[in-house]
């Protein structure tokens, strides 16, 4: 081990680099007159969208025939919506969708919205201080919380008003206290994922968590939970025709974010664009072979690491390539395997990546323009490869966060598995054996 590589020397380096992130960023800002900011976070909202998941929703919401409007979201979220909905102006609740930006120009709204964030943040806060405490790092919690709550996908989740924030509140409450001595604790923690899997689906992935740790008997009872948070809601509209309406939904959306992807998205679709054009095999072949190396790596890991923030990681990378339509705000969720990361007890030089690729995801990077490069790009212009890879890169250069994504997810994962592999051949992991037992004669 390295003594140098501990907790204390980590955080202290986050905490350096963040400042300087944060200057340089604030000097975008006054250099391109505040553009920067918006093209940094979600480029199409301009001055017009900002927060509008949480506003769009409680406007789609507010009818009890949100399925047959093609929406995505499960029925507890829709539910959720339904309620803050009764809370505003029937006008404005059911007002036309080009009018939508008019809730975010209301003083409820706008009041709801800030209670909702507050709450979320502050349990967020909440859990990170509880749990670094727990480990002797208490007099760093409040400052990296802060800086956590300014990471970059923490500022895109809430500059969309997206819930995954409150699914990933409850589902961080989950991980962090599903072995509690506390038995009230840690049956709230198995409602929560279960709400958290009810507002967003794929948190119920970790609950695959409970059978690394061999809690059979809590794994039913949140199956249990899980259905009555994700099923049971569905009869609040249609009972199971809503359900099929659901999932009809769910695949036409994605089949059209699949047609628009950018470099908004963090999964292996990016890549596999990328990698077609680059080796030119075609969007199917490179997604086939991206999506199997890398699932079998995530699914090794989780089987065979003996670090529980690597299995959490294992579980966190199946979460964010799920829903071929889920973009950057689903970065929120590495947050939960960084923090478990950070309070390791011990860390070994190759750790060093790891921390590297999480400041890669949470540092806000400044952007890497200070007007369009399109002058510049016409030199390559001719050159087949070098054309088509600026067709997808040319607008997101202000982005530089939302480019690397993708990147370095699937190279953090890779990285892992290979780390996995020789933690093994050194017998730093010792694989289970199984015992035959002997016939009698």
């Amino acid at each position: 081990m390295n003594n140098r590589l501990n907790s204390k020397s980590l955080l202290k380096t986050y905490f350096g680099i963040f400042a300087v992130s944060s200057v340089l960023f604030f000097i975008m800002l006054a250099i391109t007159d505040g553009e920067s900011f918006y093209h940094t976070l979600f480029r199409n909202s301009v001055g017009t969208d900002f927060f509008m998941d949480f506003f769009n929703s409680i406007r789609d919401a507010s009818t009890k025939d949100v399925y047959k409007e093609g929406i995505i979201y499960p029925p507890l979220a829709n539910i959720f919506f339904y309620v803050l909905s009764l809370m505003i102006d029937p006008e404005l609740a059911s007002t036309s969708f080009t009018r939508r930006t008019m809730l975010q120009r209301d003083y409820v709204c706008l009041f709801i919205y800030f209670v909702f964030v507050t709450l979320c943040l502050l349990l967020f806060s909440k859990l990170l201080k509880q749990y670094f405490a727990k480990h002797g790092l208490e007099k760093f919690s409040s400052a990296f919380s802060v800086m956590l709550i300014f990471s970059y996908p923490m500022i895109y989740c809430v500059q969309r008003g997206n819930i995954a924030l409150l699914s990933f509140a409850f589902s961080m409450f989950f991980v962090l206290y599903r072995n509690d001595d506390n038995k009230i604790i840690k049956e709230l923690s198995l409602i929560l994922l279960a709400i958290a899997a009810g507002i967003k689906l794929y948190p119920a992935a970790f609950g695959l968590l409970l059978l690394v740790d061999k809690k059979y008997k809590e794994a039913l009872r949140l199956v249990i939970y899980g259905i009555v948070c994700i099923v049971v809601p569905f009869f609040f509209y249609d009972g199971f025709e809503s359900i099929a309406d659901l999932f009809n939904n769910i695949s036409v959306f994605s089949d059209y974010s699949l047609n628009t992807l950018s470099p908004e998205f963090v999964c292996i679709d990016v890549l596999a664009i990328y990698g077609g054009t680059i080796f030119d095999i075609g969007y199917s072949s490179a997604y086939a072979f991206l999506a199997t190396v890398t699932y079998l790596s995530a699914f090794v890991i989780f089987i065979v690491s003996d670090k529980e923030w690597q299995k959490i990681w294992a579980v966190v990378y199946m979460i964010m390539n799920y829903p071929s339509t889920a973009r950057t705000y689903i970065l929120i969720f590495a947050i939960i395997p960084f923090v478990v990361f950070l309070c390791s007890k011990s860390f070994r030089k190759r750790d060093v990546p790891y921390y590297i690729a999480f400041l890669l995801m949470f540092i806000v990077i400044p952007p890497l323009y200070m007007s369009k490069i399109s002058d510049f790009l016409d030199l390559i212009e001719g050159v087949p490869i070098l054309d088509q890879l600026v067709y997808y890169i040319n607008d997101y250069l202000a982005s530089p966060n939302q480019l690397l994504a993708a990147f370095v997810i699937t190279a953090v994962t890779l990285y892992m598995f290979a780390d996995v592999l020789i933690s093994v051949s050194r017998r730093e992991i010792q694989l289970p054996r199984i015992k035959f037992k002997a016939k009698k004669k």
